[in-house]
């Protein structure tokens, strides 16, 4: 069932990869500037979509960026079969480090609680060896449009208690708002 789980999720990375060929503005900065001076989110900016990261959670997410550099991201997703139940709840800091009108270049840090159960007993158990996961790593934000922004990930990811330690890619997809 992992390697179902993970080949699911490298092609739902992959396949979102080609959206961040359009670049324009989202949660960037509030600076217009055609030349590579810092600017800053100087406003609450809160956004609803998509994430999909094994070190911090994959399905639904809020995002909100404080009028500071940092931001931050709770995910999850929960999903009921006839065979059992699948879910996940995960957190990410974001620490802005380069910040231009179209573009947001951070290092991230989070942490996630994956869980499944495929029994047919009544003894409920996670069947995952590594379910609690902690990363590390840097992202960047691309603007879509005056509304949408798109995130890619490079984290290191260590799966707990297994101790497995692998650099994951990642993306996110919101829907911002003030």
């Amino acid at each position: 069932m992992q390697n179902y789980f993970r080949k699911y999720i490298l092609i739902l990375i992959c396949a979102s990869f080609p959206l961040g060929a359009v670049v324009a503005q989202a949660q960037t900065g509030s600076n217009a500037s055609a030349t590579s001076e810092k600017t800053s989110v100087t406003e609450n900016i809160f956004g609803f979509g998509l994430n999909a990261n094994l070190a911090t959670g994959l399905g639904f997410s809020f995002r909100h960026h404080l009028p500071l550099p940092l931001a931050y991201m709770v995910s999850g997703f929960a999903w009921k079969t006839s065979g059992g139940v699948f879910w996940d709840l995960g957190f990410q800091t974001e620490l802005d480090l380069f910040v231009q009108e179209k573009t947001r270049f951070y290092g991230a840090a989070g942490f996630s609680y994956f869980y499944t159960d495929n029994s047919s007993d009544a003894v409920v158990h996670n069947t995952y060896n590594g379910p609690t996961r902690i990363g590390a790593g840097v992202g960047i934000e691309l603007g879509m449009g005056s509304t949408i922004g798109l995130a890619f990930n490079l984290m290191l990811t260590s799966f707990q208690p297994t101790g497995e330690l692998l650099p994951l890619p990642s993306a996110s997809v919101h829907y911002y708002f003030r």
